[in-house]
Parts: structure tokens; C-alpha cells; sequence
């Protein structure tokens, strides 16, 4: 088959190639629209797409105002999660839900960016979070979970670090939980608890083999002082000749999943959508202006055309602009922040 001879090229931007598009899909031509799409050909002619002409940012003047003005768009932000880490469970006002037998597959095994200090042989040291042994503790809510850590169970350098041997969890729960749930729950409820880690691994496990996930509900009033109690009940079992010494140190990571487009606000509301989000996920706001710094709130952004006609194509070179714009930071912090590799 002979190549085919190279077509006349016609510049377009990307608006007047869309409203040649919407041109060709009016006449009914579908083949010559589906081929116009997908190759840039129509009535004898290869189109050139010239993007930058239609770009937000002046090149030449990336700082003239008039750039907004011409092409305007608008922002909207949406707080959808939070990570907290306490030494408590910052949870009001709602009930959670126990697991004696963890769902080791929501232990926390990737990195989410944040370290924890362990100590290695005496000396300090900060490790990634997720290498930290831990398993699923309790949920509440629809897709919030409380994770507990055990830094005296760290070791450096093996991989799949954060795990907990099965024997550890059964002798927390043996040892420590279940005396500590004791104290907290009233007499009669307490009663429900089963007396091993095994016996309720039993009790789930259907004829298959297969283990069912179960959940035991535990009141407000009782989530307030099971922190405490668990950490007195330790101590007093380390007094008595139990080694659980590693137990010590051990520490809760909160995990809201919420609903993206749940909490959407404007530029200027963080502040009252925080809140509300704290609020809504009845985590306890007396632990997060304690400790800011343990608290992580994650903040989607969305950038829109102020057009309700218009659509706007992300380009990499305006990263910087647009964080610039949209954060009001300087324009240094946005050139280090957009940086490949950062």
C-alpha cells in the first residue's frame, strides 16, 4: 500500500477545534467526527492544535492581573479525611466498635507520609509510621477506625514490619483489654467478653475455615476511660511479673474516611469546615487544639471554569501559578513546592 501523502495542516486552538468538532457531530457525519477526534483529520486537512493560545497565564507577564480577568476560574475545597494520633481515643459522644480478633487486612501497612520516634537500643529514633507494628483496634462511624500502635515492638529493617505476632495481640488482649473492658463495662456486660483471644477465634471461624469479622459494641461513657484503663491495667500486670514490658508506649491512630463532596467550602472557610468535619466524625476538639501537630486533615482542591460553558486543560507549567494563586503564598514557595521530585 502506498504512504499516503502528507495533508494540509490547519492551525487551531483548542476552542476553535472544539466548535469544529461540535460542527461535524451536528451534521451527522459520525465517521467524520470519530475520525476528527482521533487523528486531527477532516475534509482533506490534518489539524495542528495550538494549545498555549489559550492559556490562563501569560507567558511573557506571568503576574498581570488581567490574565484573571480574562480567563476566570473558581476554587472550592472539600475536607474528605483526617489521620490523628494521641496516646488517648479522642472519640465523644459516640459509641465504638471492639474487635478481639483484628481485621489484619486495615492494619496500617503503606507509608502516609508521617514518622513516629521509636527507641533502638537506648537511642531515639524516628521511623516511618506504617513500619510500626499495629492492628485494627475499634471503628465508629461508617468507615473510621482506631488503630493501635506498638513502638516496643519495632525492629529496624524487617520487612513487613508492621505486623503483630498473633501470640502479642492474644496476650494484650488476655492480659490487658479484657481486664481493662472489666473495669469499664458494667458487671453483666462484661460478661460477654469471651475469655481467650482463641475462644473467640473459634467462635468466628465458620465451617469453611474462614474467620467472619464481629465487632462488640462499647458506649460513650466507656470509650472516655478505656485509655487509661488499659494503661493502668498494664502497668499493674508488668508489676506483677508479666512480660509485657514492649506494651508500653502504645498509642491510637485515628483514621476518618469521610465522603468526598461531604464538607465542601469556599477559600475563606477552613476554619468552620474543620469544625464541622471534627464535629461530625464526634472527635473530641480538646484533643486537636492540644495537639495540632498530630492531627492531619486532608483537603481536596477543585479548580473550575467560572463558565459554566467553559472547560480548563491542566498543564505542568502552570502548577506553580496556580498554587500561587489559590493558596496566596509566595511565589518562592510555590516554585519549591511544584519542583519535579519534591
Amino acid at each position: 500500500m502506498p504512504p499516503q501523502a502528507a495533508l494540509p495542516v490547519r492551525r487551531h486552538t483548542i476552542g476553535s477545534f472544539l466548535r469544529l468538532l461540535a460542527h461535524l457531530l451536528a451534521d451527522g457525519d459520525t465517521a467524520k467526527f470519530v475520525v476528527a477526534v482521533l487523528t486531527g483529520q477532516y475534509n482533506g486537512q490534518q489539524a495542528s492544535i495550538e494549545a498555549l493560545e489559550n492559556r490562563i497565564y501569560d507567558a511573557e507577564d506571568p503576574d498581570d492581573p488581567d490574565d484573571i480577568t480574562l480567563y476566570p476560574y473558581k476554587t472550592s475545597f472539600d475536607v474528605d479525611s483526617a489521620l490523628g494520633i494521641s496516646d488517648d481515643i479522642c472519640i465523644v459522644g459516640e459509641p465504638i466498635a471492639f474487635y478481639v480478633v483484628p481485621k489484619f487486612s486495615h492494619s496500617l501497612r503503606k507509608s502516609v507520609g508521617l514518622t513516629r520516634r521509636v527507641e533502638i537500643g537506648g537511642v531515639g529514633t524516628h521511623v516511618g509510621l506504617h513500619e510500626v507494628p499495629n492492628f485494627l483496634f475499634a471503628h465508629w462511624g461508617m468507615r473510621n477506625e482506631i488503630i493501635i500502635f506498638f513502638p516496643g515492638r519495632y525492629k529496624a529493617g524487617e520487612r513487613d514490619g508492621y505486623k503483630m505476632d498473633i501470640a502479642d495481640i492474644a496476650t494484650f488482649f488476655e492480659s490487658v483489654t479484657r481486664p481493662a473492658l472489666q473495669e469499664a463495662v458494667p458487671a453483666l456486660r462484661a460478661s460477654n467478653l469471651p475469655p481467650t483471644y482463641e475462644a473467640e477465634l473459634w467462635r468466628l471461624r465458620s465451617e469453611n475455615g474462614q474467620v467472619a469479622g464481629s465487632a462488640r459494641m462499647l458506649s460513650e461513657e466507656v470509650v472516655a476511660k478505656l485509655a487509661g484503663n488499659l494503661r493502668g491495667v498494664l502497668e499493674d500486670a508488668i508489676a506483677a511479673g508479666s512480660p509485657l514490658h514492649w506494651a508500653r508506649g502504645f498509642f491510637f491512630v485515628h483514621q476518618v474516611r469521610g465522603v468526598k463532596d461531604a464538607n465542601v467550602y469556599p477559600p475563606t472557610g477552613a476554619a468552620g469546615a474543620i469544625d464541622r468535619f471534627i464535629e461530625n466524625n464526634h472527635i473530641s476538639a480538646e484533643a486537636v487544639t492540644s495537639y495540632p501537630n498530630n492531627w492531619y486533615f486532608d483537603a481536596g482542591v477543585e479548580i473550575s471554569s467560572a463558565s459554566s460553558d467553559d472547560s480548563l486543560a491542566w498543564r505542568a507549567d502552570s502548577h506553580t501559578a496556580i498554587l500561587r494563586d489559590v493558596f496566596w503564598i509566595p511565589e518562592g514557595h510555590a516554585v519549591r513546592m511544584t519542583k519535579t521530585g519534591l
